[in-house]
């Protein structure tokens, strides 16, 4: 739970990117935040080519099942 305000205010700064998101997702995931969990995942998605996108797309097509 103090995982999620460190990282929306990381997110903020220019070197957050497809991780920052990602680890956002994670961490909404384990509070049960599964909506949240899936706006951050789907941002990730949005970095083209990060190694990251795959595991993103995988987290979210659990999300919905």
């Amino acid at each position: 739970d103090l995982a999620v305000p460190c990282l929306n205010d990381f997110r903020r700064s220019s070197k957050s990117g497809a991780r920052t998101w990602y680890k956002l997702g994670q961490a909404y995931e384990a509070l049960g935040n599964p909506a949240q969990a899936k706006k951050c995942y789907e941002q990730v998605t949005g970095y083209e080519g990060n190694p990251l996108a795959p595991d993103a797309q995988e987290a979210l097509m659990r999300l919905q099942g």
